[in-house]
């Protein structure tokens, strides 16, 4: 199968970005890097990842950062989302807002 376009929300930690870079390696996944730049670009240079190949879609905060993700899903800019350094009730609560979230009438698992 060909690699998901993935939003990769809040990648601000060498773990995130590594994961990201990983999977981007194995051909898994072409990460779109959602968060603030600055913080991303410390991060890989802490892990030691060459990141010039990603786009970075800025942000000022986490939870910006999974507003846009959503948004990015929701409009069909991207495949999938993966979580980076944030809570997991902030990625949530932007995935199932009635208004611009990524709810449907079926059930979500």
């Amino acid at each position: 199968l060909p690699p998901l376009k993935t939003a990769v929300v809040h990648p601000v930690d060498a773990s995130s970005l590594r994961g990201a870079a990983d999977s981007a390696r194995e051909g898994l996944i072409v990460p779109v890097l959602v968060g603030p730049p600055k913080r991303i670009a410390a991060a890989a240079e802490e892990a030691g990842l060459d990141i010039s190949a990603f786009k970075i879609m800025p942000t000022e905060h986490s939870h910006a950062a999974a507003d846009a993700a959503v948004s990015l899903a929701r409009h069909g800019e991207v495949e999938a989302l993966m979580k980076g350094k944030l809570h997991t009730d902030e990625l949530l609560r932007a995935v199932v807002d009635r208004n611009h979230g990524l709810r449907t009438a079926r059930r979500m698992s």
